[in-house]
C-alpha cells in the first residue's frame, strides 16, 4: 500500500525506538515514531557541529528484531 517506513532487509518496521547521545551520554533526542527524525537540535536550540551516538531498537513486520549502535556526525 501507500505505507511509509523505514525498512530492514525488505521489511518495515513494527515497533522502533532511537535514542541520540552527546559525548556525555546525556540523551538528546528519543522517538518512538519511524518518520520522526532528529533535526539537529536540543531543547529547540541548534547544536553545534558534533559527533552523536545513536542506539536503533526495532521490531520488524516479519517476526525479526534488530539493535544497531553507532555514531552520526552533525555538520552545520
Amino acid at each position: 500500500g501507500s505505507e511509509m517506513c523505514i525498512r530492514d532487509r525488505g521489511n518495515c518496521f513494527s515497533s522502533f525506538h532511537l535514542d541520540i547521545f552527546d559525548r556525555w551520554g546525556e540523551i538528546i533526542f528519543t522517538s518512538d515514531n519511524q518518520l520522526l527524525g532528529w533535526d539537529g537540535t536540543y531543547k529547540t536550540k541548534d547544536l553545534n557541529s558534533d559527533v552523536f551516538v545513536y542506539k536503533l531498537i526495532g521490531e520488524l513486520n516479519d517476526g525479526g528484531s534488530i539493535t544497531k549502535e553507532g555514531s552520526v556526525t552533525l555538520i552545520k
